[in-house]
Formats: structure tokens, sequence, C-alpha cells
């Protein structure tokens, strides 16, 4: 009888033991099919938050095009709305930035200029025109050192530098520095031999030879 007693304990036993390792399996197939679970609905997130977001970087960039078209045509009060409305919608949009920086100078509003033509510097640190915009309103608040900073600036990283190189020559001319003037007002030609601003400068302060 003992021995029966014993035999049906460790039967006992070993059905035990295989039920929690059953358990243990079941636990963990449980928990991969969690995680796995898991995974796809994050993933499914990310994709959805993706799409979002290329909504509103298209939906941006066709407010921006309105905006541009009004700039041009010379509608700057309606051009800074519609740039308004294109950087809420991409708050990381450097060019709709810069085009609102451009709208608010054409309007007289420096200041406010100045704060969209640095938050589009610090999203595109490579955006040439960035510097090169700035510097004009600093130029227009008459602090020409600082905007002689961010022509150089712009001319290390535009690839058509006569623009930034004209505005230079104007702030050398300014703090009456009329060689260096001269200087950058040359190489804007040699960029752009029909910069007819650059030329008009030259002849004026250089003589038709210059």
């Amino acid at each position: 009888r003992w021995d029966r007693f014993t035999e049906s304990q460790e039967e006992r036993l070993d059905s035990m033991a295989e039920q929690t390792r059953e358990l243990r399996e079941l636990g963990q197939r449980i928990q991969g099919e969690h995680e796995d679970m898991v995974r796809v609905l994050e993933q499914e997130k990310d994709r959805a938050e993706q799409a979002v977001a290329e909504r509103q970087r298209e939906q941006a960039r066709r407010i921006n095009n309105s905006g541009v078209a009004r700039y041009h045509a010379g509608d700057y009060a309606q051009a800074k709305a519609l740039f308004e409305q294109a950087v809420e919608a991409d708050q990381l949009f450097a060019e709709a930035f810069n085009n609102l920086g451009l709208s608010l100078t054409e309007l007289g509003e420096h200041e406010d200029a100045t704060v969209a033509f640095e938050a589009a510097i610090e999203i595109n640190p490579e955006l040439g025109a960035g510097y090169n915009n700035l510097g004009y309103v600093l130029y227009l608040q008459e602090n020409f050192e600082a905007a002689i900073e961010m022509y150089n600036e712009a001319i290390g990283r535009e690839h058509d530098t006569s623009a930034a190189y004209t505005n230079l020559g104007n702030a050398w001319q300014k703090l009456g520095k009329s060689e260096k003037a001269v200087e950058s007002w040359k190489l804007a030609m040699e960029v752009d031999p029909s910069n007819e601003r650059a030329r008009r400068y030259l002849d004026r302060f250089a003589g038709p030879a210059a």
C-alpha cells in the first residue's frame, strides 16, 4: 500500500509539474501575442500620425503657394495672412516662415519680420535666403554691422549669391567703406552679369569703367 501511495503521489507531482509547464508556455504565448499586438497597434498609430502630418504639410504648401501669388501681386496683407496659416499648419515649414518675413518687411513690421526670419533659420540653418532677408531687415533698421554679418552668412550658403553681394556692398557703403562696397558689387556682377542693381551702384560710386 505504501508503494502504491508513493507512486500515486509521484504521478500527481508529475501531473502538477506538467500543468505548471503548460501554464508557463501558455503565459509565454499570451505575452508574445500581447507584445505583437502592442507592436502592431504602435505601428498603426505611427502610420496614422504620419498620414495626418503629411496632409498638414500638403495643406501648408498649398496655402503657401497662394500666399506667394498674393505677394507677387502686391497684396502683402493677404499674403501675410496666408503665410501665417501655412506656418500654423506646418510649424517646421522654413520657406513659409521666410515668406512671412518678406511680407512683414513690405508692411514695415520689421520686428515681427526679424522673428519670422530667425524662425526660418532655426528650422533650416542652411537656408541662405533667410540670412539675406534678415540682413535686409537689419539694414532697414540701420544696424549695418549686423546686416553685414547676415549677408556673409548668406554668401556662405547660397548657390546664387549675387543679391547677397549686392546687399553687402550697400551695407559697406552705409558704413563709409567704399572700397569694400565696390568690391562686393563687383563680386555680385561676377556671379550674375545681368545684376542691374549692382551695375547701377558701380556706375554711381566707381564710374562706368568699373
